[in-house]
């Protein structure tokens, strides 16, 4: 990584850029789209998540990846904002939920390393941050020297956990909406760290108008691995009148019992608090 006229230090694992502004950042990468880019480092600092002799791209001064800004509709997230700062500053305007997940996502010091556009882009893992954002249909941006382009978290993410990001872009911000959400709910069991340890994420959300529901979104996360979402049945809710039959919930959770992974990705404790958490959330619904 010599001759690049960039700031490069010596690290402990081989040569590190750490650039100052987006524009030098998207430069160098754009010249070595392999490099392994660092956000907040929780996750690649872990020697077995990482190339050992490759050279990383550090972000951690790229002020303007660090910004939230807020609008009526939506809230535009950095992707090296802290989760610390972002549950901080969150708590006056992003929905509960987001919020609540947030919380949950380990102790204080490691919220202020911890960064959202991180989270999201750790492959081959889904922690329920990330699901929720997915859920509430978040969108992310991916920047590479002389193009952006906006895409769903649930396009960005594949159904195994992986990411769908070019050679030479970098997730620069995540943008999620505020839309009004009048029940919410979150269950954790266990942590999804290490990836493929016993790990639960039961989370839920709706909206309901005029004793109907509107909106109804429920999403599972197993092991830190795989999830679950009932879209069909997400749908079939809207405009329904509340409270819902027995029959009623009796048949989404069906749904939910059906689905091949809940099967084989669970142990029996799992799957009772799966259906659990699901038919306390559809009872919630008044």
């Amino acid at each position: 990584m010599s001759n690049r006229g960039d700031r490069t230090r010596q690290g402990a694992d081989g040569p590190v850029s750490v650039p100052e502004t987006l524009g030098e950042a998207l430069q160098i990468l754009r010249k070595h789209p392999s490099l392994q880019i660092w956000s907040g480092g929780t996750w690649w600092s872990q020697p077995a998540n990482r190339d050992e002799t490759g050279e990383i791209l550090s972000l951690h001064r790229v002020r303007e990846l660090r910004r939230v800004v807020r609008s009526d509709i939506q809230v535009e997230v950095g992707s090296t904002v802290p989760m610390e700062r972002l549950y901080t500053v969150g708590r006056r305007f992003l929905p509960q939920l987001v919020v609540d997940t947030l919380h949950q996502i380990g102790p204080p010091p490691l919220r202020n390393l911890a960064s959202i556009g991180g989270a999201i882009c750790i492959p081959g893992t889904i922690l329920p941050i990330t699901a929720c954002l997915q859920m509430l249909d978040a969108r992310v941006e991916l920047r590479r020297q002389g193009n952006s382009r906006w895409v769903t978290l649930n396009q960005f993410r594949d159904p195994s956990g992986g990411v769908r990001i070019a050679p030479g872009e970098i997730l620069t911000r995540v943008r999620i909406p505020l839309h009004p959400w009048t029940h919410w709910s979150l269950h954790n069991y266990g942590t999804p760290f290490p990836v493929g340890t016993e790990s639960l994420a039961v989370i839920c959300a709706a909206s309901i108008d005029k004793s109907e529901i509107s909106e109804f979104r429920f999403v599972l996360v197993m092991n830190g691995t795989s999830q679950i979402r009932l879209r069909e049945a997400e749908m079939d809710l809207v405009g329904r009148s509340i409270p819902l039959t027995e029959r009623e919930s009796r048949s989404v959770i069906g749904v939910l019992e059906s689905h091949p992974y809940f099967g084989s990705a669970l142990n029996d404790i799992g799957r009772w608090r799966a259906s659990n958490g699901l038919r306390e959330f559809l009872q919630k619904l008044r």
